[in-house]
């Protein structure tokens, strides 16, 4: 893509440095370990309520809040986002086109050419009859396993 990129973290993400993580001992001083490594949108309220104090305290600086400004608005201006409503393709797309069949149709197909397998050593594709269990406290966590961003198809939510 020309014209750079931007990083978003996850949601809650940026909060767990200084939480569940503990990699250091504050949510100011997580936020700021965030905007120095160049996260520029925070999918949670840590940005929100804790990046003055961070400038304030020390941690960071508005010159690393203003290159991220900078990264993201750059890239929503590239994409058209503040152009007339009239000229954004994505802008008029109905909502029956949302979960259509033709989409329901696509959507395996495009998981699949989605996946990114990191390692392996043998063990896949399992010939057929093999079978895996999924053992431990997660073995049977669906939520877990789904994490927060996937739908059941067909239901909106």
């Amino acid at each position: 893509f020309q014209g750079g990129s931007y990083v978003q973290s996850d949601c809650g993400a940026i909060e767990a440095i200084s939480g569940d993580h503990h990699y250091v001992a504050t949510e100011v001083e997580g936020v700021a370990v965030a905007m120095n490594a160049g996260v520029d949108i925070d999918c949670g309220d840590g940005y929100t309520t804790q990046l003055g104090p961070a400038i304030s305290q020390g941690y960071t600086t508005e010159s690393a809040i203003d290159s991220s400004v900078t990264r993201t608005y750059t890239l929503q201006m590239l994409a058209g986002r503040f152009d007339p409503l009239a000229q954004q393709p994505f802008a008029n797309i109905p909502f029956e086109a949302i979960d259509s069949p033709e989409h329901q149709a696509l959507a395996p197909e495009s998981a699949l050419q989605g996946m990114v397998l990191l390692r392996n050593d043998g063990v896949l594709p399992l010939a057929l009859g093999r079978r895996l269990a999924l053992t431990g406290p997660l073995g049977q966590a669906d939520g877990d396993l789904l994490g927060n961003q996937f739908e059941h198809p067909g239901t909106g939510g």
